[in-house]
């Protein structure tokens, strides 16, 4: 995945967001590739950009899909999460 970017928007909640890949195989299986990334920037739709991302999966792990799953958080954990749709592997 090239250009992660997390940005939050901060609608008032006063709490920072963080995003993680999720893959679906060809097998529908969903597994969350950590780790997480926050954003360290604030409000503002700047964000924090982790650049290219390497999933460093083994071979033979066919990928149907990727997702970006985007949290709001605390010192607790995840408060809420909502995963985008899925970019299909056109390879598969």
């Amino acid at each position: 995945m090239r250009n992660l970017t997390v940005r939050d928007i901060c609608p008032g909640d006063g709490r920072p967001v963080r995003a993680v890949l999720v893959v679906l195989d060809t097998d529908g299986k969903r597994t969350t590739i950590p780790p997480y990334y926050s954003d360290t920037n604030g409000c503002g739709s700047d964000g924090t950009n982790f650049g290219t991302y390497g999933l460093g999966l083994s071979d033979g792990w066919r990928i149907k899909s990727v997702s970006v799953r985007v949290c709001v958080y605390n010192s607790s954990g995840n408060l809420k999460c909502v995963t985008s749709a899925g970019r299909d592997n056109p390879y598969t």
